[in-house]
């Protein structure tokens, strides 16, 4: 079979609005709060770049500085016992949804609403593009450009992120938030002091569900691209359209594709310099012989 594997530039090559930068515009005329807080966020991994940039890569950028977050709540907002007011045994607790608490629309509702518009637009699009009925897709789009505009049947596309039509399945954050190791983490480093349950407790409780609003289980997701691959075929041609190459979606190459692929002929899409370097440090990393790259 011939495993297409789409991503992002495939939507823009068919004139759709789905760069992150196109996300940022959005907020910015629907909820400016939101982009403030992503471009001003102290504790996200977006912090170590210019805020020029940082929307270069959003979800690269959605790494939590968790730890960093904690040593410097711990520090400002712990319960003081001489206040003449109250402690403040929960400032800690308030500053973590200051911090933290805009993640749950900016990847959540927010995102979903901009999908919305962006699929609203496919009935201007034309197909550009010639595909098989036997052709299978690993969707790295939340869209549904394959579906409606190339008549692809849903059985033959992995939504691996998920899709606009169910937005529970939609995941936008990042790999490295894994839930359950930040709880791990911070209970390991603060289960010993004195006011633990009744003031960090509490904060580590709110760090782990703002973990799942900007987590991508990839993890996860590799036991359903497995499943899928399988259910399909041998592996006869992969084609890469628009999806960044030794990205943060390098663990499904390394753990599923290039080991199922063995023997495939590539054909690698390619728009720019970045994208030729990246493509021939991909052939080279997983030793390709057989490929070709394509300008778009």
């Amino acid at each position: 079979m011939r495993l297409y594997i789409i991503g992002n530039g495939f939507d823009l090559n068919h004139g759709l609005q789905t760069s992150y930068w196109n996300y940022k515009n959005f907020l910015l005329q629907q909820y400016p709060t939101l982009a403030m807080n992503y471009e001003y966020s102290e504790f996200l991994s977006a912090t170590e770049c210019s805020i020029d940039t940082r929307w270069n890569d959003v979800e690269g950028g959605l790494a939590l500085r968790y730890e960093d977050a904690f040593e410097d709540m711990v520090s400002n907002y712990y319960p003081d016992l001489n206040s003449e007011h109250t402690p403040g045994w929960d400032d800690i607790n308030v500053e973590t949804e200051n911090q933290f608490a805009f993640l749950r629309e900016f990847t959540g509702n927010a995102f979903h609403e901009w999908l919305i518009s962006i699929e609203n637009n496919l009935g201007t699009i034309k197909p550009v593009y010639l595909f098989m009925n036997k052709d299978v897709f690993i969707n790295f789009n939340y869209t549904t450009t394959l579906e409606r505009i190339y008549g692809i049947l849903p059985a033959n596309v992995l939504h691996i992120h998920g899709v606009v039509g169910n937005p529970d399945s939609i995941q936008f954050g990042n790999p490295e938030n894994i839930p359950s190791e930040i709880e791990d983490e911070l209970k390991s480093t603060y289960s010993g002091d004195e006011f633990f349950d009744v003031t960090i407790s509490p904060a580590i409780t709110s760090m782990e569900n703002y973990a799942h609003n900007a987590y991508k289980d990839i993890y996860s997701n590799i036991g359903n691209l497995t499943t899928f691959l399988q259910g399909h075929g041998a592996i006869s041609d992969v084609c890469v359209m628009g999806h960044t190459l030794l990205g943060i979606d390098d663990a499904y190459y390394n753990q599923v594709i290039v080991p199922l692929s063995q023997g495939a002929i590539w054909t690698i899409y390619v728009h720019n310099d970045e994208d030729v370097m990246r493509a021939n440090g991909f052939v080279t990393n997983y030793q390709i012989k057989q490929f070709q790259l394509v300008q778009w």
